[in-house]
């Protein structure tokens, strides 16, 4: 049984009393770093029972201490030292693991009905692999982009320039304290041999970030580096960012207000991620209600998704080797936290509310299993672990939709699991909350 159930009688007032809740709840756990220890010092799971011993609490970033700060940041750094337990070409370590099983499965967890309960899972192994081999004590944190953003539209409109607030000042891209700034141009090129499967956008490819603890230093052997990626190529680089704070008009509360608006789970995925053939979208009712939430009426289709990944750019906005930017966790995270918000306004029926389409919609994509890897020489070769697909294959049909009964797969990183298994973020084997 769950252990947390919510009901309220006027579910518009819920984000007012989460609101609340939360912030009473990060001053009772993390009034001190020793408080905070101590709450998190402790496994959230037992194994052996199959039960949560208590909830993890996945905080937003900017409340960390710069203690829990700079730990959390050292365990991402650790995973670098972990061997790696993957077969794909490139792989050196369990930071790259990761990476290259989002490659690898890709173009069958987006534009899908799975795509939240896919990435939800794919980060709790992450922060399971922070804490089980790591020596984290602490849950994920989460980036409220809305944080770093005009609060609404109608402040947007009140300011004659909505980008004022410029995303690189977030406490996300501190050098010091957070994930380091933004790429410095011309100093990455891009491969020459980039193919239109790979998906990568030159113009997101800023440059290295220079500074912070994931900057590039070409004297430094040590220095930080992604081996796989960008896009489906095998290529050693550094962490390529390229901020364009364009996209912020879709991380706006009011975006965010719009998804958690819709009533049925695939009405709120295709809020939150966006969708191809969305037929809610191209009615002019909803298309109305979209452009309203964007502050300069913009037609381009929403999607709080790709525009967290592509305010940051570079590798975090790429559909295939985005995982190797830390930020990945935190964004998808964040997306995570706004699933559970969703769930928790009417709680009993969310938490058995899944559907949409198994087979991607992906536009850029010929099929919706593409498990081969760019070798960076221009030929695409079969890879060795081609078996692992997002889900399970004997259930992947063209008119199939997703139920609960759908497993997820993840390659060597974790069991295979279905998706019922994964709904309530405080059951086994995920528990956590967030505040």
């Amino acid at each position: 049984m769950p252990l947390l159930r919510l009901s309220f009688a006027n579910a518009l007032s819920l984000p007012i009393l989460c609101f609340l809740l939360s912030g009473a709840l990060s001053r009772v756990l993390l009034d001190s770093d020793a408080e905070m220890d101590a709450e998190l010092n402790g496994l959230a799971i037992n194994e052996n029972t199959g039960r949560c011993s208590h909830l993890l609490m996945r905080q937003e970033w900017r409340t960390l201490s710069d203690a829990h700060k700079a730990e959390y940041i050292r365990a991402v750094k650790c995973t670098r030292t972990l061997p790696k337990i993957t077969s794909y070409r490139g792989v050196q370590s369990r930071f790259d693991d990761f990476q290259a099983v989002h490659i690898h499965t890709a173009a069958s967890i987006h534009w899908a009905g799975h795509f939240l309960p896919w990435h939800r899972r794919f980060v709790t192994l992450y922060e399971k692999t922070l804490r089980d081999e790591c020596g984290f004590r602490g849950a994920i944190p989460y980036w409220d982009w809305t944080q770093d953003v005009a609060g609404n539209k109608s402040q947007a409109h009140k300011t004659p320039n909505f980008d004022n607030k410029l995303i690189r000042t977030s406490p996300v891209f501190d050098p010091v304290t957070g994930f380091g700034g933004d790429g410095v141009k011309g100093t990455y090129t891009l491969p020459g041999n980039i193919t239109a499967a790979s998906q990568v956008l030159p113009s997101t490819f800023g440059g290295c970030v220079m500074d912070g603890p994931f900057g590039y230093n070409a004297s430094d052997p040590n220095s930080f580096a992604v081996h796989v990626g960008p896009g489906k190529l095998v290529t050693t680089h550094c962490l390529v960012r390229g901020i364009d704070d364009s996209y912020k008009r879709f991380l706006s509360a009011d975006v965010v207000k719009h998804a958690l608006e819709q009533q049925t789970y695939e009405q709120f995925r295709l809020a939150l991620e966006g969708g191809v053939d969305d037929d809610d979208s191209k009615s002019e009712e909803s298309q109305h209600e979209r452009e309203e939430a964007v502050p300069d009426n913009d037609s381009t289709p929403v999607s709080e998704h790709a525009s967290g990944h592509m305010v940051v750019g570079g590798e975090l906005g790429n559909l295939y080797s985005s995982p190797g930017e830390p930020l990945f966790f935190l964004h998808h995270a964040n997306l995570d936290r706004i699933w559970w918000n969703w769930q928790v306004m009417d709680l009993d029926r969310r938490l058995i509310d899944m559907s949409g389409n198994i087979v991607s919609s992906n536009p850029h994509e010929n099929s919706t299993q593409d498990m081969d890897l760019d070798t960076g020489t221009g030929e695409e070769q079969d890879d060795d672990d081609g078996e692992y697909d997002g889900i399970d294959s004997s259930q992947l049909n063209a008119s199939s939709t997703v139920t609960l009964d759908v497993s997820l797969r993840f390659g060597p990183l974790g069991r295979k699991i279905p998706i019922r298994d994964i709904m309530d973020i405080t059951s086994f084997p995920s528990c956590y909350l967030y505040v």
